[in-house]
């Protein structure tokens, strides 16, 4: 063998030596020969790297049991560790009280890690699993024009195919719009479907749904096709394949089922139930200047989305500058040149939930700041819960003390004595992992419930969660173990046996900044949870300029047609009805419509005002009971009313309006409102929140529709709502025939929407209180090893007259100085961290100082009567027994 040769070099030194350190003597030159001459083969004809990977290989699959060598040298070793297991156990066993608060301790600490990290992984995942997620892209919109800022991930219809056309770099192209809510008929029965969009055959071509029945290849190229989820299928058609069939959606056109996919996961930032060929849409519309539907593009491998963006700019002038000259009569390049711009961009797929929170989003989304703020939580827990093993372990040391001593005068050396703190303290940690997981096991349902999450399947099925429990428990076990491994291991035992040792300052201070860092900790998180909540109470009980309670959304009115205006007449037979309001818009509503509007006198762009349109009936505002603070509400007996509009404040104060009395305002260009482009101004309303908290209120405009309307608002008066409701469903079901009765409650949807900082508020709380629980069960063990260790000192204090106060009151200063401290520390850091959170929303409460006293005095009383328990036990104990145990 020549494994040195200059010209080859040799195979990897660590495989060679890892060979000789399990192959038995009497094969190893054998086998190292053969391998090596097989590597030089492979180097000649492969190269160096691919010869190692190969060698490298062979060594790991050569490690069977028939070629290990018996690791004689290693008995002692094998004995060592049998050794150190039983005296674990036997330590376990002995001073059970402190291995029952370190494996408790840890264990809570492990499972509140573990269902953090699941919550984070779950929120990290989304869009993953599609196979092409790092090529997909979706568009957003960054457009300003004249004094308006839109930033939202719509486009205009023509943009997917004439991009494409364009631009190489996008190998598919699709787009979808969203329909909304619809009433789908098969037969006589009819079937509430939501998340309908109308949609591309790119959009499947894209994200290749897995198919269930039919084919999705050109499934919804024709006009009057459509596709099913599978859930959706078997609600409408049963366990059947529905390919080939019809049914009829809202009674405006017949579709005939092409295919049906399956359901997309929760992690998945859309979810759509039916999508409808967008040749049933205006998707082939050449209007470049509205913004409606979701165009996603799929790049070639070898593209990326920095260099397409910047190409985008490149044909923003062969599109828009025709339209906007000739619709809205301005020169492109005087608007660019005036600081208006028009940029779209591209956001990975992947990104979506966590990163995008622009208006019109397909669904609601996560919040990346959130997976921080939990990351941040799961960690200081899971260092609170070392903390107190190193806490307790370093409090024994000494009860131990004499242990170690006598171990040391029987030869054992330190490297032994640390082996044995490491065991006992990988043990624990493995105990506590035993048990966490059975906590999570048990509590995942609980904790699906507050989370609003399904994330059971990801402990099964993701083997790296796994991974990532072992390493930990080694990692922790190691760890946590070290500081008292060393700190016991290092006795001297003649100091020991002779009783002059005396437990060091330096433990004690290292004890004092830990449990200076729990309460830290645990107070940071009261702070935050507190200052949740009350932005969360704040939030819920805002005026919001409508009245949200007793007010329940009937569905499916537009499927009445005419008969919705017998239903509203029904209606108002009933004593419990005090008013109702027909319109496509409801506060809280999902559905937007922007457009640009000029007011009286003014021609230039720069003074045009974007406002949300909304069509309602004469009765919307008595139904919401929203105020009119100028003008006048709606007429049902001025026909005229017909051509006016109410705005909100918001509205009249960009218009320029300081009294409503009959100011005119415009469409830009050539768009109308069902044919009208110019609005008298009835009356101002007051400001109306429809939108999250964290938005400012934008200008709305409210105008009577002579179309009708997908929803009826009705204001109930009843203290018995379940039979209003039953009377309600009859007149419902006199009128409708057959289409089903769904209603909402508007206080309910209104909750809905604050769900994720409800979530968010839940999750601190729970987490905090666990937190300071855990600091509890250190803080509790420290106060007894306190009170222990100063017996005799209690003792004398007794004998000579001491009242058992002065006693409690002697232990419970020391502790109340950290306790002191860890306020001071924490104060500061909370307050920081809860402006950065609050200045995310518009409306937010103010920091009080009623926050941090309330939370500095649950700390102070948690630490009290936890050490206070230990101290009374101690302070009531007899003298004669505690000086007989000296």
């Amino acid at each position: 063998m020549n494994n040195s040769s200059p010209d080859i070099g040799r195979p990897p030194i660590w495989a060679d030596r890892l060979l000789e350190f399990f192959c038995k003597g009497e094969l190893l030159e054998e086998v190292q020969g053969d391998l090596a001459e097989y590597y030089f083969r492979i180097y000649q004809q492969k190269g160096k790297r691919k010869a190692g990977i190969v060698y490298w290989y062979h060594v790991i699959n050569f490690l069977r049991p028939f070629a290990l060598k018996k690791l004689k040298s290693n008995s002692n070793t094998t004995t060592m560790i049998r050794f150190n297991l039983m005296i674990a156990l036997r330590n376990l066993n002995r001073y059970r009280f402190y291995s029952f608060l370190n494996i408790s301790g840890l264990a809570i600490g492990l499972a509140s890690c573990l269902f953090i990290m699941l919550f984070v992984m779950d929120e990290l995942s989304y869009d993953k699993f599609h196979p092409d997620y790092k090529r997909i892209y979706r568009v957003a919109s960054d457009l300003r024009f004249g004094n308006n800022q839109f930033d939202f991930p719509v486009t205009p219809a023509p943009m997917a195919e004439s991009f494409q056309k364009d631009f190489p770099e996008i190998e598919m192209a699709g787009k979808m719009r969203t329909y909304g809510t619809g009433l789908v008929k098969r037969g006589d029965s009819f079937y509430k479907q939501k998340n309908i969009f109308y949609a591309s055959q790119g959009l499947l071509d894209i994200f290749g749904f897995p198919t269930v029945y039919g084919s999705l290849d050109d499934a919804i190229t024709e006009p009057n096709t459509i596709v099913l989820s599978h859930s959706s299928a078997k609600k409408i058609f049963g366990d059947v394949d529905p390919v080939g069939e019809r049914i009829e959606i809202d009674g405006r056109f017949t579709v005939k089922v092409s295919g049906v996919y399956e359901d997309l996961p929760e992690n998945s930032h859309f979810h759509p139930e039916l999508l409808i060929s967008i040749e049933n849409d205006r998707g082939n519309d050449n209007v470049w200047l509205g913004n409606n539907y979701y165009t996603y593009f799929l790049l070639n491998p070898q593209n990326d989305e920095t260099g397409l963006e910047a190409k985008f700019a490149s044909v923003y002038e062969k599109y828009f500058a025709p339209q906007l000259k000739e619709m809205v009569g301005v020169d492109f390049n005087e608007m660019m040149a005036s600081g208006d711009h028009i940029n779209y961009y591209l956001q990975p797929v992947a990104d979506i939930h966590l990163n995008s929170h622009l208006a019109v989003e397909v669904e609601a989304n996560g919040s990346m700041e959130y997976v921080y703020i939990f990351s941040a939580i799961a960690l200081f827990i899971l260092v609170i819960a070392c903390i107190n093993f190193m806490n307790l372990s370093t409090a024994r040391a000494a009860m131990r003390a004499k242990e170690v001593g006598v171990k040391k005068v029987l030869g054992s050396v330190r490297g032994q004595l640390i082996s044995q703190f490491l065991t006992e303290s990988i043990l624990f940690a493995f105990l506590a992992s035993v048990v966490a997981v059975l906590l999570v096991v048990l509590l995942l349902p609980l904790f699906n419930s507050f989370s609003g999450k399904e994330v059971g399947h990801i402990l099964l099925d993701q083997p790296i969660v796994w991974v990532y429990l072992v390493a930990s428990v080694f990692a922790i076990g190691v760890l946590a173990g070290l500081y008292p491994a060393f700190y016991l291991s290092k006795y001297q035992p003649t100091a020991v046996l002779k009783g002059t040792y005396q437990a060091g300052s330096r433990a004690s201070w290292f004890r004092n900044v830990l449990v200076v860092f729990q309460f830290a900790t645990s107070l940071f998180l009261i702070i935050g949870s507190l200052t949740v909540y009350s932005q969360l109470n704040y939030t819920q009980n805002r005026d919001l300029g409508f009245d949200r309670e007793q007010v329940i959304i009937l569905e499916n009115v537009g499927n009445l047609g005419d008969k919705s205006k017998v239903l509203r007449n029904e209606l108002a037979k009933n004593a419990s009805v005090v008013n109702t309001s027909i319109s496509s818009f409801y506060p809280l509503s999902d559905f937007r419509s922007d457009q640009p509007f000029l007011p009286e006198g003014t021609t230039s762009i720069e003074e045009s005002v974007s406002c949300q349109v909304w069509s309602v009936d004469f009765d919307y505002l008595k139904t919401f009971e929203m105020e009119v603070v100028s003008g006048r509400d709606f007429d049902i007996q001025m026909p005229s009313d017909s051509s006016g509009v109410v705005i909100n404040e918001t509205a009249a104060k960009r218009f320029g309006i300081d009294q409503a009395h009959g100011q005119k305002i415009k469409v830009l260009g050539d768009f109308g409102i069902q044919g009208k482009k110019e609005f008298t101004v009835l009356g101002v309303v007051k400001d109306f929140h429809f939108e999250s908290l964290r938005n400012n209120v934008v200008p709305v405009l409210l105008f009577i529709t002579k179309y009708s309307a997908d929803h009826m608002a009705v204001r109930l008066k009843t203290d018995n709502l379940s039979r209003t409701l039953a009377d309600l469903e009859e007149t419902w079901s006199q009128v409708a025939g057959g289409i089903p009765f769904e209603y909402q409650f508007l206080n309910q949807s209104f909750e809905a929407k604050y769900r994720s900082e409800s979530q968010l508020g839940t999750i601190f709380a729970v987490f905090s209180g666990l937190a300071i629980f855990i600091g509890c069960l250190g803080l509790f063990g420290l106060s007894a090893y306190t009170a222990e260790r100063r017996k005799k000192e209690l003792g004398i204090r007794k004998v000579l007259g001491a009242e058992v106060f002065s006693l409690v009151r002697l232990l419970f200063t020391e502790f109340s100085v950290l306790l002191v401290i860890a306020i001071i520390v924490a104060i500061p850091l909370a307050w920081y961290a809860m402006n950065l959170w609050l200045n995310d929303f518009a409306y937010r409460v103010g920091l009080s100082l009623g926050t941090f006293v309330v939370s500095s005095l649950i700390v102070i009383l948690v630490g009290l009567v936890t050490v206070s328990f230990q101290s009374f036990k101690a302070a009531r104990s007899n003298p004669v027994d505690n000086l007989k145990y000296e």
